[in-house]
């Protein structure tokens, strides 16, 4: 997709100084985002960049739209020239892209390594049973070399991380979580919250319920990305 980063500046470049090929770059972009979301590259967060771009070139000479019609307009130059900046801007990473999304989906499905073993110890810590040594050096490894490509992986990882914190919670016969930050701060909660959230995330996986995904992207980099249970 690096090829798609580098086509699209080309192309946004070169139409910036000849407007009247407006028409041919939207049909372009209309066709090109029909096969990448055919292709399943709008599941994956860091594909979210080039398919938001790509339905603004497609809009940005949309004949649905009000008073529009296909093809360039002279009256419309100054429209052109400041949206095709502006995704200029994007495409060079002079800009983050940040997109915030509602989702619901059955993660259950999503065929994602580990998933079903991930539901089965949620489930298991739920009921207040201990994990094995070696389910937890699983759980322990799994979350320290995964690496998140989908809303899905966003929430098994904050699944196993959750898990994590209850069976230390249960070993120690505790009530309260500490989790220490990279930076030193710590933040408390209750063994009975954090149940309440790993129920919550079970209906997530489940696909009963949904979540809010925040996504900031530099290019196709992921800088930071965070689920909020709805």
């Amino acid at each position: 997709m690096e090829d798609m980063i580098e086509e699209l500046i080309i192309k946004v470049k070169y139409t910036i100084q000849n407007l009247t090929k407006i028409e041919s770059l939207s049909r372009w972009a209309d066709e090109k985002h029909h096969f990448m979301y055919k292709q399943g590259y709008n599941t994956f967060l860091r594909y979210r960049l080039i398919l938001d771009i790509l339905l603004r070139l497609r809009d940005i000479n949309d004949p649905l739209l009000d008073d529009w019609e296909w093809g360039y307009t002279e009256s419309k130059q100054s429209i052109y020239i400041e949206e095709l900046n502006e995704i200029y801007e994007f495409l060079v990473g002079k800009r983050n892209f940040i997109e915030v999304m509602i989702v619901q989906e059955n993660v259950l499905e999503a065929k994602i390594k580990y998933v079903e073993e991930i539901y089965f110890l949620a489930n298991k810590v739920l009921d207040d049973q201990y994990l094995s040594v070696l389910e937890v050096d699983q759980l322990e490894r799994w979350v320290s070399s995964f690496v998140i490509q989908t809303g899905s992986h966003c929430i098994l990882h904050e699944t196993v991380v959750t898990v994590l914190h209850l069976h230390d919670a249960l070993r120690h016969q505790q009530n309260k979580i500490i989790s220490i930050g990279n930076l030193g701060g710590s933040t408390t909660i209750s063994v009975n919250d954090e149940k309440t959230r790993l129920q919550h995330l079970k209906k997530i996986i489940e696909g009963i319920s949904s979540y809010r995904l925040n996504l900031c992207l530099n290019k196709q980099d992921i800088y930071y990305n965070s689920i909020t249970i709805i």
